[in-house]
């Protein structure tokens, strides 16, 4: 079973701090790809999307770059203002700056709950696991934002089906 990096406390700490400049947008992109369920560089692309309104509710489109899916995402009050937030952020950083962003946030924010996490090590072609308590400052990462909001969709109750369409993933 995935750790859950962020709970909904801590998202709501997240979503709720107040940030500057880069910490802003990498925070955003985090909390975008926890609501969406998108991969990093499906996030990545979220400036140029564009939300549309069918039935009174707001959705956006996104063409997954790994899977090449449309995928279509109900846009809430919360992703709403992080698109509209991101929209005008200015992007002056690498990919691989993100993740070390994000710990250093997380660490700023005290989102430091220990875990425990299954390390797997390979001990003279042995494969062993080795039961590791760590601070979820250490793990977190932008793929973990995605399987964050997956684990919180499905604990929460939401059927597996209409997960697995929002992930783009085919098999559970």
């Amino acid at each position: 079973f995935p750790v859950t990096i962020a709970t909904d406390e801590e998202m709501s700490v997240l979503l709720n701090a107040k940030l500057d400049g880069q910490d802003c947008v990498f925070r955003d992109l985090f909390c975008i790809s926890y609501l969406t369920l998108l991969r990093v560089s499906d996030v990545m692309r979220i400036k140029s999307v564009v939300p549309y309104q069918t039935g009174g509710k707001t959705f956006i489109r996104v063409h997954t770059q790994k899977t090449g899916d449309l995928i279509v995402i109900p846009v809430g009050e919360r992703l709403s203002i992080l698109l509209s937030r991101i929209k005008n952020a200015i992007f002056n950083f690498q990919e691989s700056d993100i993740n070390p962003g994000l710990k250093k946030i997380f660490t700023d924010l005290d989102i430091t709950r220990v875990v425990e996490v299954v390390k797997h090590i390979n001990h003279h072609g042995q494969i062993r696991k080795e039961f590791q308590s760590v601070p979820v400052c250490e793990l977190v990462t932008m793929h973990w934002a995605r399987r964050s909001g997956i684990t919180s969709m499905v604990t929460s109750g939401m059927p597996m089906h209409i997960v697995m369409r929002f992930s783009g993933h085919k098999t559970e």
